[in-house]
């Protein structure tokens, strides 16, 4: 991994994306969460989504890129914070 992680600090996320294409390898960036819901994509699709999670703090999201006519997604929950279900999961806090 040292290895790997040397080589690729070498180039920005673009020319390795660049670098990619060029060779025909199929590939498409991984954003931080702050790069995808300012994407122009996600805006124009208008899939930011914000829930309230449990302790009332706004979660920004990005909602599903599925449209379907007939039975459209809905968001019921916001994502559950760091150990919040582990009694249930777990059995145990």
């Amino acid at each position: 991994m040292p290895i790997v992680e040397a080589i690729v600090r070498l180039h920005s996320r673009a020319e390795w994306i660049d670098r990619l294409e060029a060779a025909g390898v199929p590939g498409a960036p991984i954003f931080r969460v702050d790069e995808a819901l300012n994407n122009p994509q996600i805006q124009t699709r208008g899939l930011r989504i914000d829930m309230p999670d449990a302790t009332g703090a706004v979660a920004k999201l990005v909602g599903s890129p599925i449209n379907l006519s007939v039975t459209p997604v809905s968001y019921r929950l916001a994502p559950p914070l760091l150990g919040e279900h582990n009694e249930e999961v777990l059995g145990r806090r």
